[in-house]
């Protein structure tokens, strides 16, 4: 929980912890935390359960969730269209993460609290829900050859991930008291701070893709399925700083383009507020090669591989910010180094007050995005009344993302699965294992295991003979649901 409310309390703490340290005496007066919201939305296609089958019953063993020869269950032309409706759920209105933030504010300030501060807890509001809009269209064209034996050829286009997250503070406010000795006399200085911040996460990935199955007399399918999956990666955060300098009866004001201490024309500022915009997009390549076959009128076995490339990103990047020069940011929050000083007084400069400096960030034009490929097997068992598939993947390389020399990843390991369908409803649950990891310049820094589940409940049927209905709800990791309507020609 404390992450959804660090990004705050570590600009709090960079902007007044430069007042504790070498015989400065400090004290926050007045900390507002103000509102925090909190909307987050995720889809992904390998836990909401929405394989790629046609998803209808049809009168022999082949459909089979994930693998590409399943195509040849649809026996007639087939043309299907997905939805989802978009919708929020208000997660803090369930889960009381008050205590949470307050005890983390609380050690955030320990330091720079006294009997006279007052301190006004942030709210934190957190809304969990789904993009609306159309995720999947799929068109299959079936081809008779002989009596037991046709080929289908698909093109389908969908929306297999997608990961947005927006955060917009409405003024955190700080009123800072420090004095410092200056030649035997004390000085005292306010400091009174006021901060909005807006931030934007945008991770998409949509694809479109062609496929081919032909099954073999009674017993055999084989399936290929070629794709193109186009990816866009979109950030945009904003934090504006608006703030006095008081002392001995003056006040000076940071983003104050005339204020007379400050030698603008030398190239000096006092800018505070931070931003930084990023836009890439690129594509990757899959394919897709599977087999069933029949061991009896009711038993299927499969096999398949799904290989992906990564996707090399390309856009534009732009980091701007600015500090107080007295600030340590490498001893922030850091146990590597205990000697480290979080702020160097002989940076302060007493007659600049609002003096601060640009910082240079190094940015870059590209980054990586991998996908997992697998190999996975299955076995089904279907009859007119009931059906049953256990699925097992082994997977060979990771979800995440390289960027900037530092590379986040979830190395997926293996997956299981079990899909039930009693007449019209078909429950599905799995779990995938793997480890959540970092590397930085190539050396590992962490890597935690999960076991990450899925599921959901879905019901389907054939309506007027010709037109196929399908509902789904899944739970993992964020709630969802999705329809789809599918017409027999």
């Amino acid at each position: 929980m404390r992450k959804r409310y660090q990004i705050w309390i570590t600009i709090l703490l960079l902007l007044t912890a430069a007042w504790g340290q070498d015989g400065t005496e400090n004290a926050i007066l007045l900390m507002d935390g103000g509102t925090t919201e909190l909307d987050f939305s995720f889809y992904w296609q390998i836990l909401s359960q929405n394989g790629i089958s046609i998803g209808h019953r049809s009168k022999d063993v082949w459909d089979v969730w994930e693998n590409p020869a399943s195509l040849v269950s649809c026996t007639e032309s087939y043309v299907n269209l997905g939805l989802r409706p978009g919708f929020s759920i208000r997660a803090t209105d369930q889960v009381d993460i008050t205590p949470d933030i307050q005890s983390g504010v609380d050690d955030a300030i320990a330091d720079f609290r006294t009997a006279d501060s007052e301190v006004i807890y942030p709210q934190i509001g957190a809304s969990l829900g789904q993009q609306g809009g159309l995720y999947g269209f799929q068109v299959a064209l079936p081809f008779q050859h002989g009596n037991s034996s046709h080929s289908v050829i698909s093109l389908e286009l969908g929306q297999p991930l997608y990961l947005n997250l927006s955060a917009v503070n409405n003024g955190i406010s700080t009123l800072i008291e420090t004095s410092k000795e200056v030649s035997d006399q004390t000085m005292n200085i306010h400091m009174k701070l006021d901060m909005l911040m807006q931030l934007n996460l945008l991770l998409r990935a949509s694809n479109q893709t062609f496929g081919l199955a032909h099954q073999f007399g009674d017993k055999f399918a084989l399936g290929l399925r070629i794709g193109q999956t186009k990816v866009q990666s979109f950030f945009k955060g904003l934090i504006a700083v608006n703030g006095i300098m008081a002392t001995a009866g003056s006040e000076y004001a940071f983003n104050d383009p005339n204020d007379p201490r400050i030698d603008f024309a030398a190239g000096e500022t006092n800018k505070l507020d931070q931003a930084l915009f990023l836009d890439f997009d690129g594509s990757s390549m899959n394919v897709q090669v599977g087999g069933l076959a029949k061991l009896n009128k009711s038993l299927v076995v499969g096999i398949d591989y799904d290989w992906h490339s990564s996707a090399i990103l390309e856009g534009d990047m732009h980091v701007e910010q600015y500090r107080i020069p007295a600030l340590n940011f490498e001893a922030l929050g850091s146990d590597d180094d205990e000697e480290a000083e979080l702020v160097e007084p002989t940076e302060l400069n007493l007659a600049k007050l609002t003096l601060t400096e640009s910082v240079e960030n190094e940015v870059d034009d590209q980054m990586e995005i991998y996908f997992p490929s697998s190999l996975g097997l299955q076995l089904s068992f279907q009859n007119p009344s009931v059906a049953a598939t256990l699925l097992f993947h082994k997977y060979f390389n990771q979800i995440g993302y390289d960027f900037l020399g530092q590379k986040q990843y979830f190395a997926m390991q293996q997956g299981f699965g079990l899909q039930l369908t009693l007449g019209w409803f078909t429950f599905s649950g799995g779990m995938i294992q793997g480890e959540i990891t970092t590397e930085t310049d190539g050396e590992k820094e962490n890597a935690e295991p999960l076991q990450l589940p899925h599921g959901s409940v879905e019901m389907a049927f054939r309506m007027f003979k010709k037109f196929h209905v399908r509902g789904i709800l899944f739970a993992s990791p964020t709630p969802g649901v999705g329809a789809s309507v599918g017409y027999f020609f």
